[in-house]
């Protein structure tokens, strides 16, 4: 005869929670969600498709705003133009499959990420960031064709992953790793003839607006420095803070790098903390290197903390210096454990 716990599993927990977390995100979407479309109007999600139907009108339109150049010719071509002819509900698609890749990949312990700062960024402006998180878990993983395919997927927004993406390169032409490769140089292709063939000189324009772009960051600083620069922009006490930060940085990331077991999450977290231009929002990238909900909440308590000196300060991005640090942190911290 079967005999019934009155004490539940682990595992039925999990399941009661997930089932009540699902039931109150129903009734959410049911109760909320037409006043959600009429309101909520994501900016970078709205330059998005603005972009894509500037390029429909004119394909030879790119270059004529600095803001617009910041991103490259093929993100708009592949990602933007695509995205112009989409209804206007699809921005909650955007955000909601990113999220559910979130949740099935951390289980609850993703709850923790509602109370992360970059989260609400990337999520309220409708960021591409968001979706950098799938081909950067395929360079983390380093798996076989999707990685190289991978790194080129990121090439949407490079500059949030750069340095992870050079590092795999080099390590692959070392070892000679044929696979990745190919599928980098073959996807590559895909991804940039067409705007070459469009307009070749399209590279030339995106370099040209940087200056502009940079010194639009300089006067704002704001969350467009979220990275230990700010600290050197703000000069006085902060070229110390930006020492600090440094000194601890080169520590970690030296302790992590030699673990080898996460060296491109170690690279990733350097790369966060070191781009000159970086939006808070980028830092979404930092969520599949860390699993435990231990180091989670470290990460949400580092963010809310930036959020906080942030507010503080009236809109200074160098606290968000101390999400990469924090990651950093645990990636070197397992070499003693």
């Amino acid at each position: 005869m079967t005999r019934w716990h009155l004490v539940p599993t682990r595992r039925k927990w999990l399941i009661a929670l997930l089932i009540v977390a699902g039931m109150i995100v129903a009734i959410e979407l049911i109760l909320f969600l037409p006043r959600v479309l009429q309101v909520w109007h994501p900016y970078d999600y709205g330059r998005y498709v603005a972009m894509g139907n500037a390029l429909r009108a004119d394909p030879h339109s790119y270059g004529a705003h600095p803001i617009d150049t910041w991103y490259p010719l093929p993100t708009q071509l592949w990602v933007f133009v695509p995205l112009s002819f989409m209804p206007d509900w699809f921005r909650l698609i955007w955000v909601l499959f990113p999220l559910a890749y979130i949740l099935r990949r951390l289980g609850p312990a993703a709850l923790l990420l509602f109370l992360f700062p970059p989260l609400w960024f990337a999520v309220g402006d409708g960021m591409v960031d968001l979706w950098l998180i799938f081909p950067l878990v395929w360079m983390l993983e380093n798996r076989p064709g999707f990685a190289g395919l991978g790194i080129v997927l990121t090439l949407v927004k490079p500059q949030v992953t750069l340095l992870a993406a050079l590092y795999l390169l080099a390590r692959w032409i070392i070892v000679r790793d044929r696979k990745n490769l190919l599928t980098f140089g073959g996807a590559l292709i895909v991804f940039c003839l067409p705007a070459f063939l469009l307009q070749p000189d399209w590279v030339l324009k995106m370099i040209a607006a940087l200056p502009e772009r940079a010194s639009e960051g300089g006067a704002q600083i704001q969350l467009l420095i979220a990275s230990l620069w700010a600290w050197w922009r703000i000069g006085g006490l902060g070229y110390l803070i930006f020492g600090a930060f440094a000194l601890a940085t080169a520590i970690l990331f030296w302790r992590a790098f030699r673990r080898g077991r996460d060296r491109v999450g170690a690279v990733q977290s350097l790369n966060l903390e070191l781009m000159p231009v970086l939006y808070a929002g980028s830092a979404v990238t930092l969520i599949p290197l860390l699993r435990k909900p231990s180091e989670l909440i470290a990460l949400v308590l580092a963010a809310l903390g930036a959020y906080w000196l942030d507010g503080a300060l009236g809109g200074f991005g160098g606290g968000y210096a101390l999400i990469p640090l924090a990651a950093l942190y645990f990636l070197a911290r397992e070499e003693t454990q």
